[in-house]
């Protein structure tokens, strides 16, 4: 088996190191039986979220998303793609509605009509992802993706029962192959292998 810790925000450069990983093992290293994706992630960019969705998804080895401490927002799209998921005790996950971030602009009507529409996309996909991911009832779904006020906490003694992880765990996996994908730029992709 090989680990991978991703920490901090979802970014275009830290999925991209994310999807370059998981075809570094699945080419290099395909007798893995799984590869453990731990989660601890505020949320961020929901384009680079859908991304690591697929790539996860995707890949042949099965990948076992596992939140080590929070996986909020578009973190959850991301965590939702693996084939297991599990949580640690004590951690948790917030489900809750798109938001957009313009760049600073002077506004005009198009402006408010491509973030109406950014946002009923983003919200589609967490419709989808919330369907796919939970044992939410559409309404219930529908209420998280509706309002800011409606977003969820979830504990993890909660997150079976709602259908978002199998199980929990309590220790992390010991391996010999071990990445690393964190937020500052000087710091990147670690790989360790022990032989």
């Amino acid at each position: 088996m090989a680990k991978v810790f991703f920490v901090g925000e979802v970014t275009e450069r830290k999925v991209a190191e994310l999807v370059s990983v998981l075809d570094r093992l699945n080419s290099e290293h395909k007798a893995l039986q799984s590869i453990y994706l731990y989660i601890n992630s505020p949320g961020g960019d929901m384009d680079s979220a859908q991304a690591a969705y697929w790539a996860i998804k995707s890949s042949p080895i099965p990948v076992i998303a596992v939140n080590i401490s929070t996986v909020a927002s578009v973190a959850a799209v991301m965590f939702c793609g693996a084939a297991e998921r599990a949580a640690f005790p004590n951690t948790y996950f917030i489900l809750k509605p798109a938001s957009v971030t313009l760049p600073e602009m002077s506004m005009q009507p198009v402006h408010f009509e491509l973030s109406r529409e950014l946002l009923k996309s983003y919200n589609e996909v967490f419709e989808s992802v919330y369907r796919e991911c939970t044992s939410l009832s559409a309404d219930e779904i529908s209420a998280v993706i509706e309002s800011e006020d409606n977003r969820l906490l979830v504990r993890a003694s909660e997150a079976r029962e709602k259908g978002i992880i199998s199980s929990e765990m309590r220790e992390i996996v010991v391996s010999p192959l071990s990445y690393t994908i964190l937020d500052r730029e000087d710091l990147d992709v670690r790989f360790r292998s022990r032989d």
